[in-house]
């Protein structure tokens, strides 16, 4: 027997001043990004990917490393979820 286990990370993007309104309307046509939140503090932007295979990650890294006023972005694997 197979378990289907969907792979979920959250990254962390940081844009170039004057970027973000447009960013974030780029990172909504990228179909496995789930969640796209604005935050504050050092980072921008808050991601949620969720892809069947990690080789799915490397279009969609692609992708995103091509929206005009990416400075940094930094993925992170989902080991554990809760939610209340």
């Amino acid at each position: 027997m197979v378990i289907f286990m969907e792979i979920q990370l959250v990254s962390f993007i940081k844009v170039h001043k004057g970027h973000k309104g447009a960013f974030l309307n780029a990172l909504k046509g990228i179909e496995e990004i789930v969640r796209v939140q604005s935050i504050t503090g050092d980072y921008d932007i808050l991601i949620e990917i969720n892809v069947a295979e990690s080789e799915d990650l490397v279009s969609i890294f692609e992708s995103i490393e091509k929206i005009p006023g990416l400075m940094e972005f930094q993925s992170h694997f989902v080991l554990e979820e809760w939610q209340k």
